[in-house]
């Protein structure tokens, strides 16, 4: 009808680009809404409970990387339908009701449709599942009580503590002013917080052959802690002391 009526291809492909990459636009600067409302609310959710989730964010790099991607799927998602109406015969598809001549047109719009009702589908599944181990998540029982408890890494100069007593004098130290601080329960120190760096350490059993492979070794846990740190962070334990 557009080119009927006097309107050039280069204004039809450019007029439904244009419309291919508003609604792109529309769904996009929702997406990102979206997005920081999920963000928020799982913050929300998930405060006192996960590890440094006040770190978590909408990151600026894969918002850019998402807009690209959006801008250069509507270009080929569009063009093409675009290029096929612009090339349409006007004289003949008037004289058959554009019944013959949208066919093509029609087999493209048909292919592009089920595509994206694919990779929709296959999205919203995603996210399901991704929700359904938040949730899952939430109910795990860590084995500690992380609530009102802050963390954080210490590393003292090697220059300046040469000697293993002067650590230990310092961290002594730094955890009895820590300690006098208002408001503060309980101070606990350790190698590694639970859930978060370990530390590996190979053995074998006394009295068995030692394995031939070092990779074989089983493997422990190891961390060291002071005498506090089980009642600050309300350990239950299964077996053993701490």
């Amino acid at each position: 009808m557009r080119l009927a009526v006097g309107g050039s291809r280069w204004q039809i492909v450019r007029l439904l680009l244009s419309e291919s990459l508003l609604i792109a636009t529309i769904g996009g600067t929702l997406g990102v809404l979206f997005a920081f409302w999920a963000v928020a609310a799982f913050k929300a959710i998930g405060a006192g409970v996960i590890a440094r989730i006040d770190e978590i964010g909408v990151d600026v790099p894969v918002l850019t990387f998402s807009a690209g991607t959006i801008f250069i799927a509507t270009i080929l998602f569009g063009l093409l339908p675009a290029w096929k109406a612009a090339r349409v015969n006007v004289e003949p598809a008037l004289k058959s009701g554009a019944r013959s001549s949208g066919h093509g047109l029609a087999r493209v719009r048909k292919t592009l449709i089920v595509s994206e009702l694919t990779l929709a589908l296959m999205l919203l599944i995603g996210a399901s599942l991704l929700v359904k181990s938040f949730w899952r998540l939430m109910d795990v029982n860590p084995g500690f009580d992380p609530a009102h408890v802050l963390t954080f890494r210490l590393r003292l100069p090697d220059w300046k503590y040469d000697k293993s007593e002067m650590s230990i004098r310092a961290v002594k130290e730094l955890r009895r002013r820590i300690s006098e601080m208002p408001g503060v329960a309980r101070v606990g120190i350790t190698s590694g917080i639970p859930l978060g760096r370990e530390n590996e350490v190979s053995y074998w059993l006394e009295g068995q052959s030692e394995p031939a492979n070092q990779l074989q070794w089983p493997v422990a846990l190891s961390y060291f802690v002071d005498e506090d740190l089980c009642r600050t962070l309300a350990f239950r334990f299964s077996r053993g002391a701490c």
